[in-house]
């Protein structure tokens, strides 16, 4: 959409006004999210999420002819640009909008960007020019204000990420199958979360980021790597129970129970 207004008023005597205005407004809201730099020339993924970008602008001058000699200008401008990505609702996944990794295959669930506000971008600007001529002199006088309000609300990977050796694992945490323990891993998360402090008030602060602050923000390997052998032992431990006692309460049929 766009509009544009023109008014002239002549006084006579060599004085007079001119004013005009106008203003634009783009709306876009493919169904998908644009491949490329450039949301006009991109195509779109629908598996990405939806784009809902904005674009507005508006102006308004004014001219005052004050006499053959002196003359006036003011002008006024707003911009308005706005990009909001968001995950497609009707295509995330039963576990939620969070970053899956199964077997090393990654990009299973939503992308780690979404929702993302980037940017929304508000600009007010004024100018006012005052020119006078006398004689041989030519003088110009003029202030110009700019004010510029660019806000960017984004979380990387804010749902988490979620990894799994293989897809037994995933089957069977996803199904609520609790025996063993659950299987995802719970650093990547909690750093991202918390900024890799472990906040608030420790309550995020996993073994494995625990771990990961004595080694390389303390820098006390000695300390880190026991901790990560002390895990290790743990995981053994736990992993040769569950293999040890699997026939007391795992079955299969073709086994005959003599």
């Amino acid at each position: 959409m766009l509009l544009f207004v023109q008014h002239l008023v002549d006084e006579g005597d060599g004085d007079g006004s001119l004013a005009d205005g106008g203003g634009d407004a783009l709306h876009v809201a493919p169904a998908g999210i644009a491949d490329g730099e450039d949301p006009r020339m991109a195509r779109y993924n629908l598996m990405r999420g939806y784009l809902d970008a904005v674009d507005r602008y508006a102006r308004l001058a004014h001219t005052f002819i004050v006499n053959g000699s002196m003359l006036n200008e003011a002008r006024f401008g707003w911009f308005k640009d706005r990009q909001f990505d968001s995950p497609n609702q009707a295509l995330t996944p039963p576990f939620g909008q969070l970053t899956l990794t199964v077997a090393n295959i990654s990009n299973l669930g939503i992308s780690t960007s979404y929702p993302r506000l980037l940017p929304s971008e508000q600009r007010f600007e004024y100018a006012d020019n005052f020119s006078w001529t006398k004689g041989r002199h030519a003088m110009k006088f003029g202030v110009d204000v700019a004010n510029n309000q660019d806000v960017t609300d984004t979380l990387q990977n804010r749902f988490g990420s979620f990894t799994y050796a293989s897809v037994t694992n995933f089957a069977l945490d996803f199904t609520g199958t609790t025996a063993g323990g659950k299987r995802w891993q719970t650093f990547t998360q909690a750093f991202v979360v918390s900024g890799g402090t472990g906040g608030p008030s420790d309550s995020t602060l996993f073994y494995t980021l625990y771990l990961y602050q004595r080694g390389f923000n303390n820098f006390d390997m000695g300390y880190a790597s026991a901790l990560a052998w002390l895990m290790g032992l743990i995981i053994l431990g736990f992993t040769a129970l569950v293999f040890k006692s699997s026939p007391l309460w795992v079955f299969y049929e073709a086994e005959v129970k003599s």
